[in-house]
């Protein structure tokens, strides 16, 4: 089943219809996620499912360090809350490339350029499937910083089964606290 096609089902099957009309993006600025950490900013819309438990889907925004000590720009989504999260990817529709990791490109639009992602389907502490995102090309990844650095409010992006704005404020001290582009 494609990821998309998943999210929707979950929404419907998750959210009541009078959650569903109601749901409201919340987002952070970078540095004051309460998601992931200090390097990060997220975007979640919360609601109720049908058992009157709030739920939330969130797409998170982080810098941190490739497994080639490169500083880049990743992007996870997540669907639940606590220990509650639940799959937001098949691992089937993706290529194995280590033990529990899978991955496959897939262009996102960011501030309406195409932008070829390494999108990845990784399993979780708690034995569910995360999506999870970084532009595959050192091109994607410095458009995709500078979009950040130079926006004053949002960065739009749209992975064709989400569109979020994420925040931008507070992404370049973030940036440069981790380590800017250190040579």
């Amino acid at each position: 089943m494609k990821f998309g096609k998943f999210i929707c089902m979950l929404a419907i099957c998750t959210f009541s219809t009078s959650a569903l009309s109601e749901l409201e993006w919340h987002r952070s600025d970078w540095g004051k996620s309460l998601i992931f950490n200090e390097n990060s900013a997220d975007v979640s819309a919360y609601g109720k499912n049908d058992k009157g438990e709030t739920t939330a889907f969130t797409v998170g925004g982080l810098v941190s360090l490739s497994k080639n000590n490169q500083q880049r720009i990743y992007f996870f989504v997540q669907y639940g809350e606590g220990k509650n999260w639940l799959n937001t990817c098949t691992q089937s529709d993706y290529e194995k490339v280590a033990e529990n990791t899978y991955v496959k490109e897939k262009v996102w639009k960011i501030n309406n350029q195409n932008i070829k992602m390494s999108t990845y389907c990784s399993t979780t502490p708690s034995g569910n499937y995360e999506l999870s995102a970084t532009p595959a090309t050192a091109a994607g990844e410095n458009f995709v910083k500078k979009q950040f650095m130079n926006s004053n409010d949002t960065v739009h992006i749209d992975n064709g089964d989400f569109n979020i704005n994420m925040s931008a404020i507070g992404f370049m001290k973030v940036w440069n606290n981790y380590g800017g582009d250190a040579i």
